[in-house]
């Protein structure tokens, strides 16, 4: 005999605790890492294959953008450690091509800026250092920079010459014309370590 009488159920308010996003971190590897490069023999402009066993990278950081570990990177690559799978190939290329250039036991080099899919760095050796424009790729975490060298910018005819006339024969095609290219293919392909918290 009152008044309206409600009945109120208690809603309780589960809060279920925030969930962090995930965050990233990527890291440079070595053993994840290879120097390629193609050169290119006859007039076809067949190419020829090959890599460097040994090289440095430094100045490479972690983070959480995997287009900035590289950065401010530099490297260095010992001549004498190229590979194409041929002993004798590798010797007349360190004997006759870079042992043509002046006081270059390596090539060394620095990442001078990284803008989307470009990146501009410096190339060194024959005593002539030069900066070339290549291309940059992230997918995933195989980070990629490519470019394509003229190797006469590193006053490199003579050396290009020398290893031509020591492979005279091997560097003939169909037309019978002995010739090497100064236009070299380089890459760096890396597969970068992912950590994630």
């Amino acid at each position: 005999c009152g008044g309206n009488a409600e009945n109120k159920e208690a809603k309780e308010t589960v809060q279920q605790p925030e969930k962090t996003a995930e965050v990233c971190t990527y890291s440079y590897s070595a053993e994840n890492t290879v120097v390629s490069w193609t050169a290119f023999k006859t007039t076809a402009k067949v190419g020829v294959g090959g890599k460097f066993d040994q090289f440095t990278i430094s100045g490479v950081e972690a983070s959480e953008d995997p287009t900035k570990v590289f950065a401010n990177a530099k490297f260095d690559i010992p001549v004498g450690t190229v590979n194409t799978e041929n002993p004798d190939r590798d010797k007349k290329i360190v004997d006759h091509f870079f042992g043509t250039f002046t006081d270059t036991k390596s090539i060394t080099g620095s990442v001078s800026h990284i803008d989307g899919d470009s990146a501009t760095f410096s190339i060194e050796m024959n005593g002539v250092a030069n900066e070339v424009t290549g291309h940059f790729s992230v997918e995933g975490e195989t980070v990629t920079l490519s470019t394509t060298i003229d190797l006469g910018n590193w006053q490199g005819e003579a050396a290009v010459k020398a290893l031509n006339d020591v492979c005279n024969d091997l560097h003939k095609g169909e037309d019978g014309v002995s010739k090497l290219w100064p236009n070299v293919d380089v890459k760096i392909e890396t597969t970068l370590t992912k950590e994630c918290k």
